[in-house]
């Protein structure tokens, strides 16, 4: 089992997969801090050496993670930021109020204001990025690359 690790360790410093200092959705290409629940993300590396949260090959793969996501939300009738960050970040693992009032705030919406999803999914994607990885890295993530996981989705 301890070699095991090691190959994994040697593996993830050899791909570039540890980036020391960095937060860990940034550090797994997951900016959306995505937990592993066994859903075989498009994208996903072929080494999930976190077991709590997914790791991508590129960033683009983990904000198409969280289009679809959202867009799932959209279907089931999520439509405001309170509502989806409910769901998101639930109250048992997170800072839920102060997450949503961060993502009202960078959408210029009420919490409990109906929104559409898809026309709010870039600032969307910003600002649950940000607010998982620290507001720091706000533009850690160049906006072809959240524009890449849009189309991919």
């Amino acid at each position: 089992m301890r070699n095991a690790l090691l190959v994994i360790l040697i593996i993830a410093i050899a791909t570039g997969v540890i980036r020391a200092g960095l937060p860990r959705g940034l550090r797994n290409n997951n900016p959306g801090n995505i937990r592993s629940t066994g859903i075989q993300w498009q994208g996903m590396a072929a080494i999930q050496f976190d077991p709590e949260f997914v790791v991508f090959k590129h960033p683009k793969y983990g904000f198409r993670a969280m289009v679809r996501i959202l867009r799932s939300y959209q279907q089931r009738g999520l439509n405001s930021v309170q509502k989806i960050i409910e769901t998101y970040a639930p109250k048992s693992e997170n800072e839920t109020e102060s997450y949503v009032q961060f993502v009202s705030k960078q959408l210029g919406v009420n919490p409990n204001q109906p929104i559409d999803t898809e026309r709010q999914l870039f600032p969307l994607l910003k600002a649950i990025s940000t607010f998982e990885n620290g507001f720091a890295f706000i533009n850690f993530y160049a906006d072809n690359t959240i524009n890449e996981g849009i189309a991919l989705a």
